[in-house]
């Protein structure tokens, strides 16, 4: 996103300069200047002000589609957050998966751990902390990690991603 901000500043600053240029160069030809030029040269600097606002503020279009999080992650997160009412923390999840998966792992741990509060049931917990433990681990937390898949298989002995990864740290740890 840094590097789209910079892109859309660039632009308008070429744009700006553009206009500057043109307005000079029409006033120091012709010994003044003409409404046409005028014109011409607002018409370039209200341009890059709409070009730069548009690049700077973010859209609907921008955020990402939490539809695809919902698909691919359907056997982790079936269940979590599914009451009525609960809609938002379910965003929130889904958020937390997108910032994990763009491994913006720091972002998706603050999204993550601010979700455990609102846990009722064992399909919310799990789904938060199969998550927030591959977070961790992808930071190097991985007594982090081994702690929250811990929890994860005691509260369903059945889930297999949990057991695999803890058994990936603990070979790696030797």
């Amino acid at each position: 996103m840094k590097g789209k901000r910079i892109f859309y500043i660039v632009i308008c600053v070429i744009l700006l300069i553009l206009s500057a240029i043109i307005c000079t160069a029409d006033a120091v030809e012709k010994g003044k200047l003409e409404g046409d030029n005028i014109a011409r040269t607002v018409c370039i600097v209200v341009a890059a002000l709409i070009f730069l606002a548009r690049g700077l503020i973010r859209t609907k279009d921008d955020a990402p589609n939490l539809t695809v999080y919902e698909t691919e992650n359907k056997s982790h997160i079936e269940f979590a957050f599914k009451d009525q009412g609960q809609e938002k923390l379910r965003k929130e999840l889904l958020e937390g998966i997108h910032y994990f998966t763009i491994e913006e792992n720091q972002k998706a741990i603050n999204k993550l751990e601010a979700l455990l509060p609102h846990c009722k049931t064992d399909y919310d917990f799990v789904a938060v902390e199969l998550f927030l433990a591959n977070s961790y681990e992808s930071i190097g937390g991985k007594q982090k990690a081994i702690e929250l898949y811990r929890d994860i298989v005691s509260r369903d002995p059945q889930k297999s991603t949990a057991w695999s990864n803890l058994g990936l740290i603990y070979k790696n740890l030797g």
